[in-house]
């Protein structure tokens, strides 16, 4: 970001070109170094961190993210998430921004794994995955954490899931997404309250261990998406 010079001393745009250089050599070290310990198959967790230098980046530009597919390559999108939903195991496709899928992967119950050119081609598109419902519970439930941490790193155009029951969906409403760091002090300062009035709830017989589990991420986006001023939408099927 370059800043208008009649607003910074010059001692100041000195110290802030410092901060850079020395920001993006810690990043690109950083990134070397996740570069050889993930030089295979890395998950969703593990693509959060390569490479740094890349999020880096992203978090400094914080670049225009792509529109949403037309209306009629979403509803392609949506046809094949039905296909998806009674998956027993999680499975991602990724579209590019002419609606075309370019990957899909198959993981396991909780987890797809994405490797460095899958993780390339999704950059940019629209993901969607399904989330398998665990033994016990009624719904495979919306976002976690890591799903809206790995859109943001790729810049998506929409982050998408469907359940046994409900579709889920996540964009940003502005120009671009939100910085990583804003997601998840959001995400952890919210999802503290929300399990927190969700126990008591349980507690006092309103509701029951399943319901709370499956409603604790979706309170938690539908406030988060309000801070962080993302269009969050969950639509039951």
């Amino acid at each position: 970001m370059v800043a208008h010079p009649s607003r910074l001393h010059p001692a100041g745009e000195a110290q802030q070109l410092l901060r850079f250089l020395i920001g993006f050599a810690r990043a690109t070290r950083r990134a070397r170094r996740d570069v050889v310990r993930y030089a295979g198959s890395v998950d969703k967790e593990a693509a959060l961190n390569w490479p740094r230098l890349r999020r880096w980046i992203v978090d400094l530009v914080r670049p225009t993210a792509p529109r949403p597919l037309p209306p009629v390559a979403g509803n392609n999108v949506r046809s094949v998430e039905d296909t998806l939903r009674h998956s027993p195991y999680e499975i991602g496709a990724a579209y590019n921004r002419m609606g075309q899928e370019v990957t899909r992967k198959e993981g396991v119950v909780a987890r797809v794994v994405f490797n460095r050119d899958e993780l390339d081609a999704i950059h940019g598109g629209t993901l969607t995955h399904n989330h398998p419902t665990p033994p016990g519970y009624r719904d495979g439930g919306s976002f976690s954490l890591a799903d809206v941490l790995l859109a943001v790193q790729e810049n998506l155009a929409e982050l998408r899931a469907v359940s046994a029951t409900y579709r889920y969906s996540m964009r940003p409403s502005g120009r671009a997404w939100p910085r990583r760091s804003s997601v998840r002090n959001s995400f952890e300062r919210i999802e503290e309250a929300v399990t927190q009035s969700l126990r008591a709830q349980v507690q006092q017989g309103t509701l029951t261990a399943p319901e709370a589990d499956v409603e604790r991420y979706h309170q938690v986006w539908q406030q988060a998406a309000a801070e962080l001023k993302l269009t969050y939408v969950r639509e039951v099927d």
